[in-house]
């Protein structure tokens, strides 16, 4: 997540009465550590100030860590079964759909856990290079090609986002900008990792865009 992004979705929850959202599931929403130190503004725009709102947060990955409350696939039933259970008032995914195979199954998913006038909030690369976590289908859509993932829902608000260069967030972490200079400085050790943060150099003065969508469930 980028930091303009959380930002956006800062926003967004703020705008809604905590009670009519509260519990929201945070659908890939990796590890306490991830959110915290890695991408910090996740808890500092996001999860933070719409805790102190009285939104609760239920935060799911496949993968079981500290700071994930539920973890399973969303393609497995039994898990499906578990969320339904859960109430759902609202989900949160964000940059996970260019993650999956089977992108539809993951979307239809979600809305079936979704509870009817619930809001399931959206954010995909619209325009951003390629990041494998562990693969990257290249999915970069419009809202509008979104939504026919959703058919039971409706847009609510919808927004391509632009979000700063590589060269606005090497600026902003002093840490990654000397951690890139040293990783470019010495190709032919660990060429796969040189690669990695090679890739990223023709976006230094590109925007990056992120596809927002607050859809409702009908």
């Amino acid at each position: 997540m980028l930091p303009d992004e959380a930002k956006w979705l800062g926003t967004v929850l703020s705008t809604v009465d905590p009670h009519s959202i509260s519990p929201i599931l945070n659908v890939g929403a990796s590890t306490e550590k991830f959110r915290r130190e890695i991408q910090p503004w996740i808890n500092e725009f996001v999860i933070a100030p719409a805790t102190r709102n009285g939104i609760r947060f239920i935060h799911a990955d496949i993968k079981k860590d500290v700071g994930i409350d539920i973890s399973g696939d969303l393609t497995d039933p039994h898990f499906l079964e578990t969320l339904a259970s859960l109430q759902l008032k609202s989900i949160l995914c964000a940059n996970l759909l260019e993650h999956v195979e089977d992108r539809m199954a993951i979307c239809r998913a979600l809305e079936g856990v979704l509870e009817p006038g619930g809001l399931l909030i959206v954010t995909v690369p619209y325009r951003y290079p390629y990041h494998p976590d562990p693969i990257d289908t290249g999915f970069r859509p419009t809202p509008e090609e979104l939504f026919t993932f959703f058919p039971n829902c409706s847009i609510a608000t919808s927004t391509i986002l632009p979000c700063g260069t590589y060269l606005n967030r090497l600026l902003a972490d002093r840490s990654l900008f000397a951690k890139t200079l040293l990783r470019l400085s010495v190709p032919f050790y660990r060429p796969r990792s040189w690669w990695n943060a090679a890739r990223y150099l023709p976006w230094l003065f590109k925007q990056y865009r992120v596809t927002c969508v607050v859809f409702q469930r009908r």
